[in-house]
């Protein structure tokens, strides 16, 4: 039975961001093997997001493309509550990483890598990255209520 770490989708970026450091070769092919594996999850999420800003976003009359403003999706002004609320859903959404058993063996050294992280960070995202290393020591067999979803 494969294992799995779950975390929120709201994490996902500074998990990321976290591990965004040079470092010493061993650690960095332990970390892109770990990077490997969330493209997926990372995939899915940014195509929900669009697919969010697609709904809710204004749109070029000719193209239908989304409009951006100031380097920012413009949104319906009409629709803006709904978005964010919808926004809110997907990114409390549990993000669930399949982890390989030689993933698994190198658990250790992704925590690391997080902990070391060289990034000046505030308190909530200490607390975010805080919930992401307790995530880690839960790894296990997918929860039955989450098969079911």
């Amino acid at each position: 039975m494969s294992k799995v770490l779950i975390i929120k989708n709201s994490h996902l970026k500074l998990l990321l961001k976290s591990m965004a450091y040079p470092m010493k070769f061993q650690k960095g092919r332990i970390r892109n093997r770990f990077l490997k594996i969330l493209e997926n999850n990372v995939a899915s999420l940014d195509k929900s997001r669009m697919e969010l800003i697609t709904a809710f976003g204004v749109k070029d009359k000719k193209t239908k493309s989304p409009i951006i403003e100031n380097g920012h999706y413009k949104l319906d002004e009409s629709k803006v509550e709904k978005f964010n609320k919808e926004f809110a859903m997907l990114m409390d959404e549990d993000c669930i990483i399949d982890i390989l058993p030689s993933t698994e063996k190198e658990i250790g050294e992704i925590k690391q890598i997080i902990n070391e992280t060289p990034l000046e960070l505030g308190n909530a995202d200490i607390e975010m990255l805080e919930e992401i290393l307790a995530a880690f020591n839960t790894i296990g067999p997918l929860p039955e209520k989450k098969k079911a979803k």
